[in-house]
């Protein structure tokens, strides 16, 4: 029942591996554990849950580090939005009826807008291409730690056979 993404060929161009400069940005990105304010301001610290995962602004450090823009990458989202108000009636004055139920004063009316979000942004990861570029990174490491211990092995062999 997961999500299903597009991930057909024929949909994709400029197709290339994630580069080095890319791996050793994400490579800086400390992973945290941390609480949402929200949720801790609702539930005290002692209840809300931990989470873990990566701060937006930190990934954005990390790759402008490596002269990288975050925001030219999927991962990476900064969403912002204006103040959004509703229009509400106000009621001045109730109608008043006489005994017959005919008007004697008429309702009196206006309009307001209320706000109902104020303007501002938000930043956010898109999880599942971090954790594609994270196993990248990783895959990585390890061809790297097989390339070294390959040469270690290869100079005990060349050691012993001596």
């Amino acid at each position: 029942t997961a999500t299903i993404n597009t991930s057909d060929a024929r949909t994709k161009t400029s197709l290339s591996p994630a580069s080095d400069v890319l791996l050793d940005a994400w490579g800086a990105v400390p992973i945290h554990t941390f609480q949402f304010t929200d949720a801790v301001e609702k539930k005290g610290t002692d209840f809300a849950r931990l989470h873990v995962g990566v701060v937006a602004q930190e990934v954005a450090s990390a790759f402008q580090a490596q002269g990288l823009d975050a925001a030219r990458y999927g991962l990476f989202c900064h969403d912002e939005w204006q103040d959004e108000y509703e229009t509400i009636e106000v009621v001045d004055q109730e109608e008043v009826l006489d005994d017959k139920g005919n008007v004697v004063t008429p309702r009196v009316a206006h309009t307001e807008q209320k706000l109902i979000t104020a303007a501002g942004d938000r930043y956010g990861i898109r999880y599942e291409e971090a954790l594609c570029l994270e196993a990248a990174y990783q895959r990585r490491r390890a061809d790297r730690l097989e390339e070294r211990l390959a040469a270690l092995e290869k100079r005990m062999t060349i050691v012993e056979a001596q």
